[in-house]
């Protein structure tokens, strides 16, 4: 029987979650659904959406905000369409929608997945405080306490339906990508309460032991608790054939000896497929369960090919010197105020991000000035991002320390600034750079700036 499945005309892969229908309209047109006179349409259908968002903000007694309230509204109404076009079946009929449906219903419609998202999440927040690990862990407390309360406080879907003001600072083990708004808030609450899910099926005890052996400065690492529970339930499903957490050093280096050589899809093999279902539970979590696990078998193998401590370190906490000095940064004299405020200029007149950064690597010889830099310059994730990127392990956890000393000592606090983003690029990093880091950060001494 010949093949009828419906060929798509555009190629979604090349539509940003975050962007959605500024990324449609782009494609829309190129695939020959769209004409440029279709953007026109829709640009005007976004200023009259603004027009009736000012006068009800103003409650009909002005017609005018200012301007950085109105690109904040327009914002909010752009994502607010997208998200109205995203409950269409595929991206070819929202691109047909856009030319045959009134924006102001699209719009109505994002609201109202907007509503439905806000309800979903609140129900993922009560699952996940119902299946919280009992675990001393800052940033994994943080979230279930006081990171998610704040969000459904302050989150406006109205006016800044594209702002989440969530940035956990407890990192997933399959972030969050492409999302903003409650749809990034949604997703990460999501898989969070499968990541409980999963680790709640293990003792108390067991996961307690776990903990202890594996993290260092347990309760101020900023690592993914079921990394760590699915890399030992792995480790021992593959050795032993069972499914528990338990793994000896000698257990870890039998294993190391049995993946020599072991492509991932032959380790995946040797796991029993009985071992590997979760019955009676949702498809979308036993995919997720599933792609973790597979990407913890692709950490196993790689860490398998190099020295025996490298795969260590994956199943314990690395092991210490005692007798080895704490590193120590000293900050070096700042720039003068008057250099310092001709760079601040130079970064607010660069073009691109990579301008910035180039301005910045040349520029700037202190710690101190870059903390400043990252405090005072306006910075795009994209660009802070790209300036993390050229740093050294060392210089990366003297700053996230410094921010986070800061925040404690003053008002000026984690949800602002650079600190969550930091800690959030921290945790996208491969396991054992995340493990280098946050040892330098637990042991890194550091005058005041």
């Amino acid at each position: 029987m010949a093949d009828i499945r419906r060929i798509s005309r555009i190629d979604e892969s090349r539509l940003r979650g975050d962007a959605y229908l500024q990324d449609l309209l782009t494609e829309g047109v190129r695939a020959g659904i769209l004409a440029e006179s279709d953007i026109e349409t829709v640009q005007f259908g976004c200023i009259e959406l603004l027009a009736a968002q000012i006068e009800l903000e103003n409650r009909g007694y002005s017609s005018s905000v200012p301007e950085e309230t109105a690109q904040k509204m327009m914002a909010s109404i752009v994502y607010t369409v997208g998200l109205g076009l995203k409950s269409h079946p595929d991206a070819d009929v929202a691109a047909e929608a856009l030319k045959h449906t009134p924006l102001r219903e699209l719009h109505a419609k994002g609201g109202a997945r907007i509503a439905k998202l806000l309800r979903e999440t609140r129900a993922f927040y009560k699952q996940a405080k119902e299946t919280r690990l009992d675990v001393p862990n800052t940033f994994y407390n943080a979230v279930l306490d006081s990171s998610l309360k704040a969000f459904f406080r302050r989150y406006d879907p109205e006016f800044a339906a594209d702002e989440s003001n969530f940035l956990p600072d407890y990192p997933l083990f399959s972030p969050v990508r492409e999302a903003n708004g409650v749809e990034f808030a949604h997703a990460y609450v999501r898989r969070l309460c499968w990541e409980n899910r999963y680790c709640s099926q293990f003792p108390a005890e067991d996961l307690q032991d776990l903990f202890s052996r594996c993290i260092d400065s347990l309760p101020h690492a900023s690592v993914n608790l079921f990394r760590c529970v699915l890399t030992a339930a792995v480790g021992a499903l593959l050795l032993k054939g069972d499914h528990s957490l338990h793994l000896s050093e000698q257990d870890v280096r039998d294993l190391y000896d049995l993946l020599q050589g072991q492509t991932p899809e032959e380790i995946e093999g040797r796991i029993p497929v009985t071992l590997q279902l979760l019955p009676e539970q949702e498809e979308a979590y036993r995919q997720y369960v599933a792609d973790c696990r597979r990407a913890v078998i692709r950490s196993l193998c790689t860490a398998a090919s190099q020295p025996f401590p490298r795969f260590r370190d994956l199943f314990f906490a690395p092991v210490r010197k005692p007798q080895a000095p704490k590193p120590v940064f000293r900050a070096v004299e700042r720039m003068p105020d008057e250099q310092y405020r001709i760079l601040l200029e130079n970064l607010g007149q660069a073009q691109s991000p990579e301008e910035r950064v180039q301005i910045v690597r040349t520029q700037v010889s202190s710690l101190g000035d870059l903390a400043d830099l990252l405090k005072d310059g306006a910075w795009s994730e994209t660009e802070l991002s790209a300036l993390f990127a050229t740093l050294d392990d060392l210089s990366l956890a003297v700053l996230e320390k410094h921010a986070a000393e800061e925040a404690e000592r003053t008002l000026y606090g984690s949800a602002d600034g650079y600190l969550p983003h930091l800690r959030r690029w921290i945790s996208l990093q491969p396991i054992l750079r995340q493990r280098t880091i946050n040892q330098l950060i637990s042991e890194v001494e550091i005058q005041p700036f």
